[in-house]
């Protein structure tokens, strides 16, 4: 059976239909066997048995149904849940159950597999699996944990988190003989890293008997992504399931077009008033955009453009064109963000006076497709002349080596990586400075390009920057927020440790 709730279900109808169902399942199992061993593993429900709501009962009875044969009936799915509905954890625990070789249509050696858009995103549901294990008094015992795996040492079974971001994973799962895949968050699995990991992770389930593919989702506004195409899909399924029988569909949505009221928030989440309040929803309408609101918590796909980082603000990176005022000997941090070729270098420098944060740029184009990184450090090693140098913040990525040849010269160097989530932070606090008019720049063109290039990205709980679809650059701007941030937060007072190395780049 598909499903998209209607209007005119409630809570009561939903269990009260799923306890008179007759077909075969293995959901009644499923159901059984987490509340018994999984645990709850946020809110205040935290270390609680698992007590599955309605609706999760229900989802696990249509995705598990059976055939005549005794068989799986569905091999892939597409569910779709606005935020907070407990999705995530739901998933954690039947991961967990498809790897305890649980199922009646387990095979030899199971092997599940937890992926994500990036790996920020597939530690969620792989670390809610991991203290399930640990929280459990049946599970830990059983469970061995390691550094993004979970093994089960005695049916040869294993829960591994693979992200669609890091390259190594677009070759290595090839071959593999997955029994379970986990697509958490599909609407950030983007471009064609994206697809490749999507399509190299599904061929990897096809020599299993019975595998399953759970594909789960907050509603997207990539109308050319992957998420879309396999929403398209999953309408079909609820529209002539006969045309595509291995494909379940689980959808909660509300209808379009309707009004951001208590009755709307209501229909689309099936977890309203049990997870989370109708004040929360209240609060998200009067303090996130109509846009937002719509996809998060109404769960319904909507069409806009990309971002600007800036754009509720169109006019605060104009507004903050000054007299930049960094003169020698001031203290300055000193932001990088490299690359080795294709796109641009930026070094920025940044310093504080009377609560404003003064901007400075340059920016190096590749030259042969390459860039000259002796020459960026030449440049940092001339600004440490000129002004008290407290430290460079760079992304090791591709600016380690340099990052080394610094510290030896006694320059303080302080490593950032960028991952989503450390980045949220330091994107938010950045926001704030600029549209508070708190930044002063000198109106250079390269560096406003930069800016206003950058694009907001949407995670599950938090907004970061990309270059989104443009083939502009944002190297400039990263690299004014990672100094910034530094100089709010207070760079470090660094010694060097002797004795020095050689080094030659």
């Amino acid at each position: 059976m598909n499903w998209v709730r209607t209007s005119s279900e409630s809570r009561s109808d939903w269990l009260q239909e799923i306890e008179h169902r007759e077909e075969r399942s293995a959901g009644w199992f499923a159901s059984s066997w987490i509340t018994a061993n999984c645990v709850h593993t946020s809110s205040k429900w935290v270390g609680k048995p698992f007590e599955l709501l309605p609706w999760q009962v229900r989802l696990l009875v249509e995705l598990l149904e059976l055939d005549d044969e005794g068989k799986r009936k569905h091999r892939w799915s597409y569910i779709s849940l606005a935020k907070k509905q407990g999705k995530t954890e739901l998933c954690a625990a039947l991961a967990l159950w498809l790897a305890m070789g649980a199922d009646d249509a387990a095979t030899t050696s199971p092997l599940i597999v937890v992926a994500a858009g990036n790996d920020d995103q597939a530690d969620l549901l792989f670390s809610a699996a991991r203290r399930m294990v640990e929280r459990s008094p049946t599970l830990s015992q059983v469970v061995q944990i390691y550094e993004g795996e979970l093994v089960i040492p005695e049916i040869d079974s294993r829960i591994i988190r693979v992200s669609a971001s890091a390259r190594k994973h677009g070759s290595n799962l090839d071959g593999k003989n997955v029994s379970g895949l986990f697509c958490d968050e599909l609407h950030v699995w983007e471009g064609t890293r994206g697809e490749l990991v999507h399509g190299t992770l599904a061929r990897s389930t096809g020599a299993r008997e019975q595998p399953l593919v759970v594909q789960l989702t907050t509603a997207g506004f990539d109308r050319d992504s992957i998420c879309w195409n396999q929403y398209q899909r999953a309408k079909e399924a609820i529209t002539a399931p006969e045309e595509d029988p291995a494909f379940y569909s689980f959808i909660a949505e509300a209808p379009e077009g309707c009004d951001l009221n208590d009755d709307a928030f209501e229909k689309a989440n099936p977890s309203y008033g049990t997870i989370v309040s109708p004040e929360f929803y209240r609060d998200q309408t009067g303090s996130m955009p109509e846009t937002e609101v719509r996809r998060f918590f109404l769960n319904q796909w909507v069409t806009m453009e990309e971002q600007n980082w800036l754009g509720d603000h169109p006019g605060a990176w104009g507004d903050c064109e000054g007299q930049v005022e960094i003169n020698d000997g001031d203290q300055i941090v000193v932001g990088v963000d490299v690359a080795l070729k294709r796109d641009t270098t930026a070094v920025v420098l940044a310093t504080e006076k009377d609560g404003k944060y003064h901007i400075r740029s340059r920016v190096w184009e590749p030259k042969d497709g390459r860039i000259d990184h002796l020459e960026v450090i030449n440049y940092i090693r001339g600004l440490d002349k000129q002004y008290e140098l407290l430290e460079v913040v760079y992304d090791p990525r591709f600016f380690e080596v340099p990052a080394l040849m610094l510290q030896d010269e006694g320059i303080a160097t302080v490593e950032i990586p960028q991952s989503p989530s450390r980045m949220s932070g330091i994107v938010a606090s950045g926001y704030d400075l600029v549209v508070s008019g708190s930044v002063v720049h000198d109106g250079d063109p390269t560096l406003a390009d930069h800016v206003t290039a950058a694009v907001r990205r949407e995670y599950t709980d938090f907004w970061t920057l990309s270059k989104g679809r443009s083939k502009r650059h944002i190297d400039a701007c990263i690299a004014m927020l990672l100094a910034m941030h530094r100089l709010q937060v207070g760079a470090s007072d660094w010694q060097p440790k002797p004795p020095p190395r050689l080094i030659t780049l």
